[in-house]
């Protein structure tokens, strides 16, 4: 029996490709930020401290803004790696110059006008930019009809999906038939079904044939539904993909 909405195999796939690269990116991109943002903190007290500890305030003052800068260029240039937009390596490459600008006027007034034009130049555009961004891919939802949040991370995986189509088929399964179906372990297909059964999309009962103990998966209406709705959104976006491309 084919697959229901009309996707085919090679759609299921290319869309765990998809979802599992965007969650890789936005994981990469908040660890990125989340490290400037305690090293910006860390830094800043440890500069501070010392400062205090040797009495020299200018240790503080001088040296804290090329931190800033320092860290701040980091973060544009792995996010550049990750996202390969061309104004993040501008920013990142911005970021470092006014590093080398505050390492040569250290303790001159000139010092701080860079550090005012910088925080302008590499806090306001980019987030001007990522407004602009954000604004472009409301856009780009509403005109696809489609979020990747719409996808249930449930149901989303090859075993968890594996299943609840096969019950949405067979109605219900034992263990040993969903183990040979899916072609994966025991230990592998507990833990899904386990999973799935809290989240009630699933209903399981335990019981003996021939003193023998028997375990049978069944979805459940909410399952069903569930179901039906993930592959909508699947549907939505391999069409959304397509047309885009039918336009290209």
């Amino acid at each position: 029996m084919p697959p229901p909405f009309g996707l085919q195999d090679a759609d299921f796939a290319g869309m765990s490709k998809v979802h599992h690269g965007l969650t890789i990116v936005s994981r990469d991109t908040k660890a990125a930020w989340a490290g400037v943002g305690a090293g910006i903190v860390i830094g800043g007290a440890a500069l501070g401290l010392g400062a205090w500890r040797l009495g020299l305030p200018v240790m503080a003052t001088g040296a804290f803004p090329i931190l800033l800068f320092a860290l701040y260029g980091a973060a544009w240039g792995v996010a550049f790696a990750v996202k390969r937009s061309s104004w993040m390596a501008l920013i990142a490459a911005g970021c470092f110059a006014a590093v080398v600008a505050c390492r040569l006027l250290i303790g001159t007034p000139a010092q701080w006008l860079v550090l005012a034009l910088g925080l302008f130049m590499f806090v306001g555009v980019p987030g001007a930019m990522i407004v602009l961004q954000a604004r472009r891919h409301r856009m780009g939802i509403e005109a696809v009809g489609f979020d990747v949040a719409d996808l249930d991370e449930i149901i989303h995986g090859r075993i968890r999906l594996g299943i609840m189509v096969y019950l949405a088929r067979a109605e219900a399964a034992d263990f040993t038939e969903l183990k040979a179906a899916l072609q994966t372990t025991q230990g592998n297909l507990s833990i899904h079904l386990r999973k799935l059964e809290d989240a009630g999309y699933i209903a399981i009962d335990k019981s003996f044939l021939n003193r023998r103990p028997l375990t049978r998966a069944r979805i459940s209406k909410a399952g069903r539904k569930a179901l039906a709705a993930y592959l909508a959104a699947m549907a939505r976006l391999v069409n959304g993909d397509r047309k885009r491309a039918d336009h290209s």
